[in-house]
């Protein structure tokens, strides 16, 4: 798609995001890796046999002016239900509205 400025969006590719809330520390967390194993320790204090769930989809994208960004969207709190990585579409930098890059 075409902006009026002469920026093209880029397809961005979006990843599933988990949620987890360790035994240990108590932290509710959103770990975010693309294409990463399921998540069994907890990332703050290293507890291990944590259960993470599902909990959004998150996306990165480069601004050719502010470089990179990540777009979390948290799959509770939202109207409509949750999201899932292929409710995604092409992003614009959130700062200037430039597509990806």
């Amino acid at each position: 798609m075409a902006e009026a400025s002469g920026w093209r969006h880029q397809p961005v590719t979006a990843h599933p995001v988990s949620r987890l809330r360790c035994p240990e520390c108590n932290w509710l967390q959103l770990v975010a890796t693309a294409g990463g194993p399921p998540v069994t320790e907890c990332p703050w204090c290293g507890w291990s046999g944590v259960e993470a769930e599902p909990g959004g989809a998150f996306a990165a994208l480069t601004c050719p002016a502010h470089g990179p960004v990540v777009v979390v969207i948290p799959e509770s709190g939202n109207e409509g239900g949750g999201i899932s990585p292929d409710d995604f579409t092409d992003l614009c930098c959130p700062h200037c509205r430039r597509p990806a890059g």
